[in-house]
């Protein structure tokens, strides 16, 4: 049975959450009277049949649950003002579930609306809904509308996060969600700029690769996110994230603009590199630069002079005082990712650099291996210094590989200048086809 204000109150909900301003700007009491509405309307749903609500409502309904829970992940701007409203609509969300006979939220999202002509799941009915309700309030050019309906923003970004192929994998959905996923993007704040890359990043993971192709939309969007920079953000996961989403979207690509996105990936992650200070993002553009290797093979070649200068102001930085020893960890992973896309990028350059490799290379590892072997407060049996000086094994016996001789002469030069790292490479080698 279904209560005859519980319909009314489920729209009545849905007018209050089309806002009147930007969400930044909406006093907390309005916030707070939102708030008690919906979380009066979540307890309400309890004591009624949801399976026989009229479909719109029903969709509604899950609308504003998936907005609470989304909202939770976003701005916290309702949930906040509510201490059990996510409690609350995640209860309501399993009795739906449960209700309806499926496995799982997934299962309900992908479900069939019954008694509909038209056959399309519920996420396809609140992707509707909710863009028809953010479509109303765009005639305000002054005002970003996702900012003016955040329950519904929230709602479509939770839904995206919890489906996957075959729900979502066609080019209306991509059409919809697409925009949503770059204006998240380009948003001041933070946590929905993250959203946003998430949105975009489900996106290029489930939708056929036909569609992206067909509307050009993978190429368009790379050069948003080049021009943007979000690797400058001082939130590493925003770098991360960002770094995720080129990925995916290269991978989108024909390949003639695949291998010409790769090559210009590596060049801006390279830049950003030798720019970056802070350890944590550093070691995320290191992780992407040793895949990149990987995928470039010898065409990283191209990219000698920035990856050498990346890997000096890596390796030869400012180190952390002694003090600071939860850094030290920090610092050890990223020596470590550097060392091994040095090692990498000496065996696909062994057959067209040398003898050059030798000069190119060699002065940068003894230096390091002068500055992290004398550093104080560092202990030299740990783990991380154990892997990192098996790296530089590999590294001076792939050289050695190359040509033994030049490779003496070149070590007694850089070590003359440097005299106390002679035990530690000289030791390095001993496995090596080389005599010293």
């Amino acid at each position: 049975m279904v209560d005859d204000c519980f319909v009314s109150d489920i729209e009545n909900v849905v007018r209050l959450s089309s806002l009147p301003c930007h969400e930044e700007e909406l006093s907390t009491s309005r916030w707070e009277e939102l708030a008690l509405k919906v979380r009066d309307l979540l307890i309400r749903s309890r004591r009624n049949d949801i399976k026989r609500l009229p479909y719109r409502s029903l969709i509604r309904l899950l609308i504003v649950i998936c907005g609470c829970l989304g909202n939770e992940l976003s701005t916290k701007k309702l949930t906040k003002c509510s201490k059990d409203l996510v409690t609350l609509a995640q209860e309501i969300l399993d009795h739906f579930v449960t209700s309806f006979g499926v496995p799982d939220v997934g299962g309900l999202l992908a479900m069939i609306v019954p008694g509909r002509s038209v056959k399309a799941t519920v996420f396809d009915h609140i992707l509707l809904e909710s863009t028809q309700c953010i479509a109303r309030l765009s005639t305000d050019s002054s005002v970003n509308s996702l900012s003016m309906a955040p329950l519904f923003r929230d709602a479509l970004i939770w839904a995206t996060s919890m489906v996957r192929f075959p729900v979502l994998c066609n080019g209306q959905q991509l059409s919809t969600l697409h925009p949503l996923s770059l204006q998240l993007i380009g948003d001041y704040r933070c946590q929905l700029k993250m959203l946003g890359l998430r949105v975009l990043l489900r996106l290029a993971q489930e939708v056929v690769v036909a569609f992206w192709r067909m509307t050009g939309r993978a190429e368009a969007t790379l050069e948003t996110l080049t021009c943007q920079r979000s690797t400058h953000s001082e939130n590493a996961q925003i770098v991360e994230l960002t770094c995720s989403s080129i990925s995916a979207l290269i991978s989108l690509l024909e390949p003639a603009p695949k291998k010409r996105w790769y090559s210009k990936f590596m060049d801006n992650l390279l830049c950003d590199l030798a720019l970056e200070t802070l350890l944590d993002k550093k070691i995320v553009l290191q992780r992407y630069v040793l895949t990149l290797v990987d995928v470039l093979g010898q065409e990283v070649l191209i990219h000698s002079r920035r990856l050498l200068k990346a890997a000096e102001l890596s390796l030869l930085a400012p180190r952390a005082p002694p003090y600071k020893g939860e850094v030290h960890s920090q610092e050890h992973e990223s020596f470590l990712l550097q060392l091994n896309t040095l090692s990498k990028y000496v065996r696909l350059a062994a057959d067209r650099l040398s003898p050059d490799i030798f000069s190119m290379v060699l002065p940068i590892l003894i230096a390091f291996v002068d500055l992290e072997w004398n550093r104080k407060g560092i202990d030299l049996n740990a783990l991380s210094m154990e892997n990192i000086a098996h790296v530089i094994v590999e590294i001076v016996e792939e050289l050695a590989a190359i040509d033994a001789v030049i490779l003496r002469d070149t070590l007694n030069m850089c070590t003359e200048l440097s005299p106390s790292t002679r035990s530690v490479l000289y030791k390095s080698t001993s496995a090596s086809s080389c005599e010293l």
